[in-house]
């Protein structure tokens, strides 16, 4: 079960029942294939 996350007003943070802070988010999108190349270093 989620926690429930209220917005403080004057800090514009997502905020959970326990007090903690959500600060980011991290989105990936990936195609195939999945492994990464070993063969050279491609940013």
């Amino acid at each position: 079960e989620l926690s429930r996350i209220h917005i403080d007003l004057n800090t514009q943070h997502f905020i959970d029942e326990y007090g903690r802070i959500f600060h980011g988010v991290n989105v990936v999108y990936k195609i195939s294939s999945y492994l990464p190349n070993l063969t050279h270093f491609d940013p």
